[in-house]
């Protein structure tokens, strides 16, 4: 019975800790954190927190019988216990390894193609995307970004916010985007980092970018017509604007809305395209369950990718940097995504 009683205590322990996440309200900068995403993490760190402590009490217990200071047999005298605990280190070494040093600078590129068919004679549209840059230096995924982007040939780029971790990063950022190239131009809205630490600095100079604060700009392209609004971020918004925008848009054209995270994406049924990004595709991705935080009030719903929201059609960009707290990726490369947009359906 003694012997349970340090297992009792980590229960109990895990226990409080679990109803404590799960029932108290917390923030992560401005925004409330869900409580389905404060639960998930309470879970990951219970589990990584007894993986932990019972490496701990494996090199413990091997350190005192050596020096004769324990006697008798503990549990991780067992050969598969040790075995277990030992492969289970190894792993959650190499895991961290990838995420911090490969994934995160394995850019990926990604193709869809949307709307009907174009008329005769003409061609689709190529959008560039990219979001969440959150740039730290002239290294990858960074210093290969205008690269990948160009190679894509875009007739458009679109930026949709968290340009820089630190103010350090701004010149790699600038470098970056100065390079991209696009005939039709280059756009961007801000993010929460944007709006909430950097909105002094001058982010998009000499970079042929411009932001978009609560507008709407119109682009003939291709023989199609692109109506893009805008919408600069803040804690407290609702899609009134954009749907304003986008209803005063010309008809049989392609009306886009251009904002940092999903969070409006019930508010604006006249888009019929909402790109966003944001969720970082919760950066690190678990199998079967997907992303552990995405901070936006939908919750998992609009975690990564393309979904369906009535007549609209959502992408939600997994972003290109980490955020400083966790700065790996695991499960969630960072990606450009090209649009080839048909006529619109």
């Amino acid at each position: 019975m003694l012997r349970l009683i340090p297992l009792l205590l980590w229960a109990a322990l895990a226990l409080g800790f679990l109803a404590w996440a799960t029932l108290r309200t917390h923030h992560v900068g401005r925004m409330i954190l869900p409580r389905s995403e404060a639960a998930a993490i309470a879970i990951t760190i219970v589990v990584a927190g007894s993986l932990l402590a019972s490496w701990t009490w494996l090199l413990a217990w091997s350190a005192a019988k050596r020096l004769g200071l324990a006697q008798g047999r503990s549990w991780v005298d067992r050969p598969a216990a040790r075995l277990t605990l030992l492969a289970l280190l190894a792993l959650a070494l190499l895991l961290f390894a990838y995420g911090r040093l490969l994934e995160p600078r394995w850019l990926a590129t990604r193709t869809l193609r949307l709307g009907g068919a174009p008329a005769a004679g003409e061609e689709a549209v190529r959008v560039a995307v990219i979001s969440d840059l959150h740039t730290e230096g002239w290294r990858r995924p960074w210093s290969e970004l205008a690269e990948r982007v160009n190679a894509l040939d875009p007739d458009l780029v679109l930026l949709l916010g968290d340009t820089i971790n630190r103010p350090a990063g701004l010149p790699a950022l600038q470098r970056a985007l100065a390079a991209m190239r696009a005939r039709h131009g280059k756009l961007a809205v801000r993010g929460n980092w944007d709006v909430w630490y950097w909105h002094e600095l001058p982010l998009l100079e000499g970079t042929g970018f411009r932001f978009l604060d609560d507008e709407r700009v119109s682009l003939a392209i291709r023989g199609q017509r692109l109506e893009l609004a805008g919408l600069r971020y803040a804690d407290e918004r609702d899609g009134r604007r954009g749907e304003e925008l986008l209803r005063a848009a010309a008809p049989g054209s392609w009306r886009v809305l251009l904002y940092h995270t999903p969070d409006l994406v019930t508010e604006v049924p006249s888009a019929d395209l909402y790109l966003c990004g944001h969720t970082h595709g919760g950066q690190i991705s678990i199998p079967f369950y997907g992303a552990l935080v995405t901070l936006s009030k939908h919750g998992k719903r609009f975690e990564r990718g393309l979904r369906r929201e009535g007549r609209t059609t959502v992408y939600v960009h997994p972003g290109i940097g980490v955020e400083p707290i966790v700065p790996v990726r695991l499960g969630v490369r960072p990606e450009v995504m090209l649009f080839q947009l048909g006529a619109p359906r």
